[in-house]
């Protein structure tokens, strides 16, 4: 009889277990969709900021004289350039 008990025992351990990882996994499953939501919304609002800088920085340029822009990339050249690696 003390190897039945022992056994269930094991048995209701390994159950309680299993649910523990299944509500762990569950939780990471949840934290991580949230996480790439908040990405996508950081990525829209990345992207407006930068249109709006490069609005602003067209009008600028606009009433700037010829040549104070010349070193220079423009913000809407460097916004579509590839990210570097490293960073």
């Amino acid at each position: 009889m003390i190897s039945l008990n022992s056994s269930f025992s094991d048995d209701t351990v390994s159950a309680s277990s299993n649910m523990d990882m299944e509500d762990r996994v569950s939780h990471l499953e949840q934290r991580l969709q949230l996480q790439e939501d908040e990405i996508q919304l950081l990525k829209a609002a990345l992207a407006d900021a930068l249109r709006r800088l490069g609005y602003c920085e067209e009008q600028s340029q606009g009433k700037q004289p010829a040549g104070v822009h010349a070193g220079r990339r423009s913000l809407a050249t460097t916004a579509a350039a590839p990210p570097t690696k490293g960073r």
